[in-house]
């Protein structure tokens, strides 16, 4: 199994087990380093370039410090997946949406894709295209965590402190109205490296097959 580097967002919150930027979240040593920089979340979801280099000096000292392979906890850096695995030299996992295209040739037919993402704003198309897939794939449903509630409260402003039970209970409604709206759903895909820590939640509730950044890092380092 090869060494995994994490490159992860330097948020206001806590992180917490089951999110990718926590080392309790695996079973295997993990080698992290943190992106820091002013308006942060506001960059990251206007597509702000300029975070690159920075995202580049970091990967590469993960490669220095060992890691075999680097990902990222944001998946909006789907967007430098090329550009970063041409610069590092190693194998890259940017964002869960890589897992796209096998997630969508498993559904039964005339099934759908439910893709929840920290925000759906004018980048999730760019996101997709740097994932390998079509922005306009009929078979993809898109629901963004950025209305009011506790995600948005400590994920997006850092305004309040983490409140994992209610981040939760917000991702269950929000999956469990989708799937109301959209009964063909076959499969839900957590964008986010925060989400992964609901993952479980969302597999029980919905007896359906759940992709999040832990199920990319495991495939990644096979």
């Amino acid at each position: 199994m090869s060494s995994l580097g994490i490159v992860g967002l330097g948020l206001a919150h806590d992180s917490v087990p089951g999110m990718v930027t926590h080392p309790g979240s695996f079973d295997h040593p993990v080698l992290f380093e943190t992106l820091h920089a002013d308006d942060l979340v506001l960059r990251v979801l206007a597509g702000d370039d300029r975070l690159y280099d920075e995202v580049l000096r970091l990967g590469r000292r993960l490669v220095e410090r060992g890691a075999a392979v680097v990902g990222t906890s944001c998946g909006y850096f789907s967007v430098y997946q090329h550009r970063l695995a041409d610069d590092l030299g190693v194998p890259v996992a940017t964002s869960p949406l890589l897992q796209i295209p096998d997630a969508l040739d498993a559904l039964r037919p005339g099934a759908r894709l439910a893709v929840v993402w920290a925000a759906v704003n004018d980048l999730v198309k760019i996101a997709l295209a740097g994932a390998g897939v079509d922005p306009d794939d009929t078979r993809l449903v898109h629901v963004g965590m950025d209305g009011p509630g506790p995600f948005r409260d400590a994920v997006l402003t850092g305004r309040s402190p983490l409140d994992l039970p209610a981040m939760r209970e917000q991702v269950l409604t929000t999956c469990a109205q989708l799937r109301r709206d959209h009964p063909e759903i076959g499969a839900i895909l957590l964008e986010c490296g925060d989400l992964s820590a609901c993952t479980a939640d969302v597999r029980r509730a919905n007896e359906l097959p759940v992709h999040d950044y832990l199920t990319l890092f495991a495939r990644a380092r096979a």
